[in-house]
């Protein structure tokens, strides 16, 4: 099993759930205009004087490990069991931890579960589509684990 990759991100924001969707769209395809707002390093972050999105820094610490049938759920409250294409963007673009949406669930039943058999399950079938083969495509169980934490009190 690959170790776990934990990855911690510093940004500017008004909310928690914007400092997680600013990290995860600065990973996504399209996401370098969001290069000199989501930083690897709190020093950074905090030299950052000019377009600040919000005004109070974020760290967001995510960690994705591919799981299987042994891997336990977690003791803490931020965590789920995913299937998905190893790109770090697809493996976390599953998650609705943040959301704002009042009908948004982390365990949605389709991407998202509470234990790793099901998530297994799916890219299992996955991987034996057609089109997943053609593409050269593997789709995996993950567990992803996460927490957003205010590091700094918000600017006057």
């Amino acid at each position: 099993m690959r170790a776990p990759e934990t990855l911690i991100h510093y940004v500017w924001a008004p909310s928690l759930d914007l400092a997680w969707g600013l990290v995860n769209l600065r990973e996504a395809d399209d996401g370098e205009w969001l290069a000199g707002h989501v930083h690897a390093a709190r020093e950074d972050a905090e030299r950052q004087e000019a377009d600040l999105i919000g005004t109070t820094l974020y760290r967001v610490t995510r960690t994705s490990m591919l799981a299987d049938e042994s891997t336990p759920a977690p003791q803490e409250d931020d965590w789920v069991f995913v299937w998905s294409t190893e790109r770090r963007h697809n493996v976390w673009s599953k998650t609705n931890c943040y959301s704002p949406f009042p009908d948004a669930k982390r365990f949605d039943g389709y991407w998202t579960f509470p234990e790793p058999q099901e998530a297994i399950q799916r890219a299992a079938w996955a991987n034996e589509e057609p089109s997943t083969r053609a593409e050269g495509l593997t789709f995996r169980a993950y567990l992803l684990t996460w927490s957003v934490d205010a590091v700094q009190d918000p600017l006057v």
